[in-house]
């Protein structure tokens, strides 16, 4: 079978155009190959190539790679993974049916994320109700013409059809269009016999309007110039025998409304239902969806879930430092769909979750214990029947690769006392053969970690698939960072830097920075194996997830980083970063005084020996600054605004490119990004270049000198909120500084005078409107911010409605819910005012 691959790209100097070619054999085995491309200009790429196995079907999509230095072989297994420098968006595969008698032509252009790129995620489809089509069957002739377009704008009933300039393509009658076919992913496939065409040839894509209404009426003809079919025998050389011209064209190029949803945000802890024990879990996710549903919300967004379990203290509430990134926490179990069969012990458990569940706030350390011990009885009555089951052996077997290293963790952190890995005889280092014999020693004990696992992914998915039936979809959090005592900090060290410290520059939320006590990854390590370690992450995530939101999406760019036992964040650096030379320091009109400028030792320039330095952040101001001369100070400035705001942004944006579509490519949720405190010029382009929503917070404009942003300048590729679980909630907001809540009030609001002490109900519900009514995609907005609307069910404390303080690494995670969410599905007046907030936004 012989192919043509033709697609233009415009590349830079040093850059190659590849296929990645998957093709499946008679016998059913995938085999892959990497084909690199030939160009005369630089534009247009081209490669003829044969297939010498016979080969049922074939898909292929582009890459663009580094060209290989001559030290490099060809067979360099790392420098394959590693010189992917950029991958299309392939949401649609290029999956074609193969006839080893046929000569193939592909004529492609580059894909980009498409404008529409959100409605092939899984939050799409959960909230539209749309179901998936199968992949259609592509009749071949002997010559044939195949078209394929995406139309996912299309209304109810719509249909796509193509018209041309040839008596073959109905001659621009739109009374002889050539229907087409629905297939997966939103796609219409047309195949027809070439026999009657002249190429090269020019045609569009019409919609046709719903069967049964009058088919000239309210056609949609696509914007823009006519497509064109190249003239094959100009470009290739002459083919006899069988051939097919497969045209993958973009989008159909019509305009369509925007796709607006309206949502909740809640930590899975903060549930309460009238039978929690104590805590949220992932059996009271039904009760929020239903509530969900009741107004007209399409979206639950949570905070992380997984397990934390360190030392069973109120420290372990933190829920971004989990000791894996794919075992949920015990925590969440549901015990109502766990009965046990001795009803007295059963009536005792109960009682202790009715007294933690009538407690105003979490408290971890009693209800971790109440789960656990629940747990622990409850796997003794059922190890042994659960064990034969086909679906906890498929889960075992399936999940293997993660799940025996952190059920083995778990048993030594528990033996041992402790979390911190060094501490343990003989396992201080992984070591997967002898992590596999003791959990064969040990399988009984071993296997109540994978039981409760187990137990726990089956309520989460039963949650999420439930959602789902209702047009909900559930969000989760992606954590930046993995905690220092984690299975993979255990099992794959060699991916982190184990000796430095994650967290974020100076800012509004901390004046000092923060240290987080995360290991940085080693990107270079997780590049030469292709981000497996990412994709196996997300992958996991999407079992239960259609969105998820991106902790510090900076960090993908760059991460400030620290040493590991630095008690700030005041000397910490970004990584990478492009340091200065002295040479580059004076250029700016700075003398270098190594004795006042230098705290730390230097690193040095690859291969040179010569000294780099980078300048510390938020030193404007301090003695150091103040006591040079006035025209050094103003060289400082402008050596600082370069180095942190100017610098490095063609640097971190090929950084990003490198690592973000690795995430996005590995499922099909909506990816959202939280872009928040000192943000570079070069975020929002690769954001929306890879299609990824923005975070948008009026009270922190991303515009240098503004006070508030406007709402109706968000961008429609962005989640607008009124603040998150890092900030004070809209009436703690409102009195923490008079002078700023009067500016928002006069100004944005446009009322005159001092604003009110306490936001009254009305006023908070014109907040909530107004986000609504903005062009977001996205308006996701916390559930105290909700319940603000009205004064008779939203808590009477405020203060309690606090989640997190940034500044406080030890602070205790605890808000919980002041009422049942029952009390919320009987608010009926309440409900029906949110619903037609929700549905007046076109939501």
């Amino acid at each position: 079978m012989t192919l043509y691959f033709s697609v233009e790209y415009r590349t830079e100097w040093g850059q190659n155009v590849e296929v990645e070619l998957c093709f499946l054999s008679a016998e059913g085995k995938t085999h892959l190959e990497r084909i690199p491309l030939d160009t005369e200009d630089g534009y247009t790429w081209r490669k003829r190539c044969t297939l010498r196995a016979y080969t049922k079907q074939l898909s292929y999509s582009y890459i663009i790679t580094r060209a290989k230095d001559r030290e490099q072989s060809a067979g360099d297994a790392q420098w394959q993974g590693n010189n992917i420098l950029r991958r299309e968006w392939d949401a649609v595969p290029r999956l074609f049916p193969a006839d080893d008698a046929c000569t193939y032509f592909f004529v492609d252009h580059w894909r980009d994320v498409s404008n529409s790129s959100h409605c092939y995620t899984d939050a799409y489809i959960a909230a539209t109700g749309q179901g998936q089509l199968p992949a259609c069957t592509m009749a071949l002739f002997p010559r044939t013409c195949l078209f394929r377009v995406q139309a996912p704008q299309l209304s109810p009933g719509e249909r796509v059809a193509l018209v041309g300039d040839q008596p073959a393509l109905g001659n621009w009658d739109i009374r002889r269009a050539l229907p087409m076919i629905p297939s997966a992913r939103h796609e219409w496939i047309l195949s027809i016999s070439a026999d009657g065409l002249r190429l090269p040839f020019q045609y569009k894509y019409v919609i046709l309007p719903p069967d049964g209404e009058e088919e000239t009426a309210d056609v949609k003809w696509e914007e823009g110039d006519n497509r064109q079919a190249p003239d094959m025998n100009a470009q290739w050389p002459t083919v006899s025998g069988g051939w097919v011209v497969a045209l993958s064209d973009d989008e159909v190029r019509i305009s369509a409304p925007h796709w607006k949803v309206a949502g909740v945000v809640v930590p899975l802890f903060s549930l309460r239902t009238e039978d929690s024990q104590g805590v949220g879990d992932f059996g009271d996710l039904r009760e929020i969806v239903d509530w969900a549903v009741r107004t007209g919300m399409h979206a639950v967004q949570l905070l992380p879930i997984y397990d934390t379990t360190q030392t069973r203290s109120e420290l372990d509430s933190y829920p971004y430092n989990a000791v894996s990134v794919h075992a949920l926490h015990p925590i969440y179990a549901d015990l109502r769909q766990l009965r046990l069969s001795d009803e007295t012990v059963l009536a005792s458990f109960r009682q202790r979750w009715q007294k933690l569940n009538a407690l105003p706030a979490l408290d971890y350390v009693e209800v971790i214990r109440l789960k656990e011990a629940y747990l622990h009885c409850f796997y003794e009555e059922q190890r042994r029947s659960v064990s034969q089951k086909p679906a906890y052996r498929a889960f075992l077997r399936e999940n293997a690769e993660w799940l025996q290293p952190y059920c083995v963790y778990c048993h030594l952190r528990d033996t041992y006392g402790t979390a911190s890995f060094s501490r343990w005889p003989k396992f201080g280092t992984y070591n997967r053969s002898a992590v596999t014999s003791y959990a064969r020693r040990h399988a009984g004990e071993v296997g109540y970690y994978a039981f409760v696992q187990y137990v726990l992914h089956r309520q989460l998915s039963e949650a999420a698939d439930y959602a789902r039936r209702h047009r909900v979809f559930l969000k989760g959090d992606l954590p930046i960072g993995i905690s220092p005592c984690s299975v993979e900090a255990w099992q794959e060290p060699h991916l982190f830097h184990m000796d430095m410290s994650a967290g974020a520059p100076p800012d509004d939320f901390s004046p000092t920075g923060q240290n987080w006590g995360f290991p940085t990854y080693d990107w270079e390590r997780m590049a030469a194996d292709d981000y497996l370690w990412w994709r196996q992450r997300l992958g996991g995530m999407s079992r239960y997830f259609s969105a998820y939101r991106i902790d510090h999406i900076l960090g993908f760019f760059r991460i400030w980083q620290s040493p590991k036992d630095s008690p700030t964040a005041m000397l910490g650096q970004f990584s990478p970063a492009l340091p200065m030379s002295v040479g580059e320091i004076e250029s700016y009109g700075l003398r270098f005084h190594e004795e006042l400028f230098v705290r730390h030792h230097a690193s040095s320039a690859e291969g040179t020996g010569e000294r780099l330095y980078h300048p510390r952040i938020g030193v404007i101001g301090e003695s150091a600054w103040l006591s040079l001369p006035r025209h050094e100070q103003d060289a400082f400035i402008r050596l600082y605004e370069d180095f942190f705001f100017h610098r490095h942004n063609d640097f971190w944006a090929a950084q990003a490119m490198r690592k973000l579509p690795a995430l996005i490519g590995a499922s099909n949720m909506l990816v959202c990004g939280e872009d928040l405190g000192m943000v570079p010029a070069c975020v929002e382009p690769v954001m929306r270049q890879l299609g990824i929503l923005s975070l948008e917070i009026q009270t922190m404009p991303k515009a240098y000198g503004v006070a508030f942003s406007q709402l109706h300048c968000n961008p429609y590729r962005s989640v607008a909120t009124i603040f998150t679980h890092d900030m004070p909630t809209l009436r703690l907001w409102w009195k923490e500084n008079p002078g700023r809540t009067r500016l928002y009030y006069n100004t944005v609001l446009g009322r005159d005078g001092a604003a009110p002490a306490e936001p009254a109900g009305w006023l908070c519900e014109e907040i909530v409107a107004r986000h609504l009514n903005s062009p977001s995609m996205l308006c996701l907005i916390s559930l105290q911010d909700w319940l603000s609307v009205d004064e008779g069910l939203r808590n009477p404390d405020a203060e309690s409605e606090r989640i997190n303080v940034p500044a406080n690494p030890r602070h205790y995670w605890r808000y919980r819910m002041h009422l049942p969410v029952s009390e919320l599905m009987g608010a009926g007046e309440f409900n029906e005012r949110l619903r037609t907030l929700i549905v007046r936004s076109g939501r």
